[in-house]
Order: structure tokens, then C-alpha cells, then sequence
């Protein structure tokens, strides 16, 4: 917000700005789909975070991710397909970045 003389006024964005709400998104997917959407995110000065499983740890997608994390075995059904492990993981790392 910007400051009037009658105090804060709303500084509307131009039409093509790109105003985000967002610091940063999970994409709890692969592949090329994975590496789009990283792609996109990084166009917009949204970090991203990417998720994967041991047998994708090498996958190219993951190195495209600013940031990634190991979620479980191969299997989607025993990692992508659990999202309490996703949500998990998420809140153990909100909660060390907390921490110190």
C-alpha cells in the first residue's frame, strides 16, 4: 500500500503486472508435467518445491525444483498417492526452518 496525504491508499496493479500470492508451491507431480509447472512458477518469481519418491531421486525433474524432498519408495501408491506424507513433510520442514 502507498501512503496519501489522507493516509493508505491501495495501489491497484497495470493491467499485465503479475502480482502473486504466493512465496512458493509444492507440485506433488512428475515428469515433464512436474518440470512445466517449475518452469512456470520460476517465469513468475514463485519458488517451487517438488516431491519424489527413491526411484525418481535421479529424475530430471528434480533438479529442476528449487527445492526437493524424498517422500517414499517407488511405488505412488506408497508415496505420490499418500498425501499425508506430502503434508508431513511440509510441516517437518516448516518446522525446522522455525527452529533454527
Amino acid at each position: 500500500m502507498a501512503r496519501g496525504v489522507r493516509g493508505p491508499i491501495a495501489v491497484r496493479p497495470r493491467p499485465g503486472d503479475v502480482v502473486s500470492v504466493f512465496d512458493k508451491v509444492l507440485v506433488a507431480n512428475r515428469g515433464e508435467i512436474a518440470i512445466r509447472v517449475f518452469r512456470t512458477l520460476r517465469e513468475l518469481g514463485i519458488g517451487s518445491v517438488g516431491v519424489y519418491s527413491e526411484v525418481d531421486r535421479d529424475a530430471p525433474f528434480v533438479a529442476y525444483a528449487d527445492e526437493a524432498y524424498l517422500i517414499g519408495p517407488g511405488p505412488a501408491a506408497q508415496s505420490y498417492l499418500k498425501y499425508e506424507v506430502i503434508i508431513e513433510t511440509a510441516l517437518n520442514e516448516l518446522k525446522k526452518r522455525a527452529e533454527g
